[in-house]
């Protein structure tokens, strides 16, 4: 599939921000675990379809990079069921949000806009952000449709580093239904578990504007 990608000011970040995570026990719930690595394995379905109409070796490479990585995060999410106590270190929101926008970027004919992103630690694991942004993303780029477009942006604010996805669909819940509909309910456990919140609005592009919002701490 062709995309378009705009991401601006990837270069431009700083690590101001290191909170410890807590344990997050109802990130492990197997229906919720099952409902993300579906989503996961569709991906890699997708990026694989790409990978064997690639008509170039470079083009061809970069998928098959792009697979491989998929697959280490089908691992991850699995290990989140095996493991007694899942605890990690702080997600590098700049690092979990590239990689996602590339990902996903190959997959799809929405543009995605990522804007700076200049507070980059939060308390939560990176399996479990990639898990948030993930449905937010999936959710955004259906409800946009095919041509449409979605904007991502992280911003320090009082209360936290607030990570926003904006679309240009109809709206909140006008859009078309996912397989389930349970991602948004994923979301808010991942969020709350690590005493964080959700908000909905209206993006400017018209659309939903989903913004989910973290604790922070700076270094000194």
């Amino acid at each position: 599939m062709s995309s378009g990608v705009l991401v601006h000011g990837r270069d431009d970040l700083s690590a101001v921000a290191v909170v410890p995570v807590v344990q997050l026990p109802t990130t492990r719930l197997s229906t919720d675990i099952w409902h993300d690595l579906i989503h996961e394995m569709a991906t890699v379905r997708a990026l694989t379809a790409a990978a064997l109409a690639a008509n170039d070796e470079t083009a061809q490479t970069t998928l098959l990079t792009l697979i491989e990585s998929e697959t280490r995060e089908v691992t991850a999410l699995l290990q989140q069921i095996r493991e007694d106590h899942y605890s990690a270190e702080p997600a590098d929101v700049s690092v979990v949000l590239a990689e996602l926008v590339e990902t996903l970027a190959a997959t799809t004919e929405v543009t995605l806009r990522l804007e700076p992103v200049r507070a980059r630690r939060i308390g939560i694991d990176r399996v479990s952000l990639r898990r948030v942004l993930r449905n937010l993303l999936e959710n955004a780029i259906r409800a946009a449709g095919p041509d449409g477009t979605v904007e991502l942006a992280a911003q320090q604010t009082d209360a936290g580093l607030a990570i926003s996805i904006g679309d240009s669909g109809p709206g909140f819940g006008l859009g078309p239904p996912g397989l389930s509909s349970r991602g948004l309910v994923i979301v808010r456990r991942l969020v709350e578990a690590v005493g964080g919140s959700l908000h909905v609005g209206t993006s400017p592009l018209g659309g939903a504007l989903v913004t989910v919002t973290f604790s922070v701490a700076r270094l000194s």
